[in-house]
Protein backbone atom coordinates (compact mmCIF):
# COMPACT_ATOMS: atom_id res chain seq x y z
CA UNK A 1 0.00 0.00 0.00
CA UNK A 2 1.52 3.36 -0.98
CA UNK A 3 1.82 6.18 1.56
CA UNK A 4 -1.14 8.59 2.02
CA UNK A 5 0.47 11.38 -0.03
CA UNK A 6 0.28 9.15 -3.12
CA UNK A 7 -3.20 10.11 -4.29
CA UNK A 8 -3.53 9.84 -8.08
CA UNK A 9 -2.80 7.06 -10.53
CA UNK A 10 0.13 9.11 -11.83
CA UNK A 11 1.45 9.39 -8.26
CA UNK A 12 1.19 5.61 -7.84
CA UNK A 13 3.18 5.06 -11.03
CA UNK A 14 5.87 7.53 -9.95
CA UNK A 15 6.05 6.13 -6.41
CA UNK A 16 6.43 2.52 -7.50
CA UNK A 17 8.86 3.48 -10.26
CA UNK A 18 11.00 5.20 -7.62
CA UNK A 19 10.66 2.24 -5.27
CA UNK A 20 11.06 -0.67 -7.70
CA UNK A 21 13.35 0.74 -10.39
CA UNK A 22 15.30 3.79 -9.24
CA UNK A 23 16.18 2.79 -5.67
CA UNK A 24 17.48 -0.71 -6.54
CA UNK A 25 19.45 0.62 -9.52
CA UNK A 26 21.11 3.15 -7.20
CA UNK A 27 21.85 0.45 -4.62
CA UNK A 28 19.42 2.05 -2.18
CA UNK A 29 16.62 -0.48 -2.15
CA UNK A 30 14.45 0.03 0.92
CA UNK A 31 15.85 3.53 1.64
CA UNK A 32 12.56 5.33 2.27
CA UNK A 33 14.07 8.82 2.21
CA UNK A 34 15.68 8.23 -1.18
CA UNK A 35 12.46 6.73 -2.57
CA UNK A 36 10.41 9.74 -1.42
CA UNK A 37 13.02 12.14 -2.84
CA UNK A 38 12.96 10.43 -6.24
CA UNK A 39 9.14 10.30 -6.17
CA UNK A 40 9.00 14.05 -5.56
CA UNK A 41 11.55 14.68 -8.32
CA UNK A 42 9.51 12.61 -10.77
CA UNK A 43 6.30 14.38 -9.77
CA UNK A 44 7.92 17.82 -10.16
CA UNK A 45 9.34 16.83 -13.59
CA UNK A 46 12.90 17.40 -12.36
CA UNK A 47 13.76 13.92 -13.62
CA UNK A 48 12.00 11.60 -16.03
CA UNK A 49 11.48 7.89 -16.01
CA UNK A 50 13.48 7.43 -19.20
CA UNK A 51 16.58 8.95 -17.56
CA UNK A 52 16.72 5.97 -15.22
CA UNK A 53 15.92 3.47 -17.98
CA UNK A 54 19.00 4.72 -19.83
CA UNK A 55 21.05 4.50 -16.64
CA UNK A 56 19.96 0.90 -16.09
CA UNK A 57 20.90 -0.08 -19.64
CA UNK A 58 24.26 1.65 -19.24
CA UNK A 59 24.90 -0.12 -15.94
CA UNK A 60 24.01 -3.52 -17.42
CA UNK A 61 26.37 -2.95 -20.36
CA UNK A 62 29.37 -2.41 -18.09
CA UNK A 63 31.46 -5.44 -17.10
CA UNK A 64 30.43 -6.89 -13.76
CA UNK A 65 32.97 -7.64 -11.04
CA UNK A 66 30.60 -10.03 -9.29
CA UNK A 67 28.95 -13.06 -10.89
CA UNK A 68 25.24 -12.41 -11.27
CA UNK A 69 24.36 -16.04 -10.64
CA UNK A 70 26.60 -17.19 -7.79
CA UNK A 71 27.88 -13.93 -6.30
CA UNK A 72 31.59 -14.82 -6.63
CA UNK A 73 34.00 -11.99 -7.32
CA UNK A 74 35.95 -12.18 -10.57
Amino acid sequence: MPPPYVKTVKDVIFYYYAKLVIAPSAGLEGNYGFIVDRFKALKASKISMSDYDRELFHKEAQPQKTCTYCGNHQ
